[in-house]
C-alpha cells in the first residue's frame, strides 16, 4: 500500500500497534521498464513520473508551467524534505508496539539519509531504544543477480518501551 495511509492503516487494522513494519520506499522494475509510466529513458513516451497517474499533474505538465527557479526550487526540496523528520515521527513509530521492529530500505541517498536522521534523532530522544548503526547493504553475489539492488540501504530500529 502506498506508504501515506500506514498509520491509518494499522489504526484500523492494529489498534494496539505492530511488532514489525517494513517500509520500501523503492519503485518497481515493472514501473521503471513501462514507457507508458514516465520513468524510463530507454524507449519514447509521455513524461509522467506519477506513482499514480490519476491523481496529480504529469511532469510534463509542471515544467511546462515552471521557469527555472521554480524548477530548480523545485529539485531542491525534493531532493531533501525539509519536513522529513516530522513526516517520519509522525507516519511509522506510533504504528509500532513498544520493543517493535522498523525496517526501512531506501534507494536514493536522499531517501536514506532522511530515515538516518530520524533513527538518530528517535535515539537521542528516548523514542527508539536501538537502531543499526550502519546501513545493511546487498551482498556482492546480490548485486550481481539483480543490478538494481546495488544502491540499496537497509536501516533498522526498535521502539522504546514507553
Amino acid at each position: 500500500m502506498n506508504y501515506a495511509g500506514i498509520a491509518r492503516f494499522v489504526t484500523a487494522e492494529a489498534p494496539g500497534g505492530v511488532d514489525t513494519l517494513l517500509a520500501d520506499l523503492g519503485l518497481s522494475s515493472m514501473q521503471i521498464d513501462d514507457p507508458a509510466r514516465g520513468f524510463t529513458f530507454k524507449a519514447d513516451g509521455p513524461l509522467d513520473t506519477q506513482m499514480n497517474p490519476l491523481h496529480g499533474q504529469s511532469a510534463a505538465s509542471l515544467l511546462s508551467k515552471s521557469d527555472v527557479p521554480a524548477l530548480g526550487l523545485l529539485l531542491t526540496n525534493n531532493g531533501d524534505e525539509p519536513q522529513a523528520n516530522m513526516l517520519a515521527t509522525a507516519q511509522l513509530s506510533t504504528c509500532l508496539k513498544p520493543r517493535g521492529r522498523i525496517a526501512i530500505l531506501s534507494f536514493h541517498s536522499g531517501e536514506d539519509r532522511r530515515v538516518k536522521t530520524v533513527f538518530k534523532d528517535g535515539l537521542a530522544n528516548g523514542l527508539y531504544w536501538s537502531i543499526v548503526a550502519d546501513a545493511i547493504r546487498p551482498s556482492a553475489e546480490g548485486r550481481r543477480t539483480n543490478s538494481r539492488s546495488s544502491a540499496a540501504k537497509l536501516r533498522c530500529a526498535v521502539r522504546s518501551n514507553d
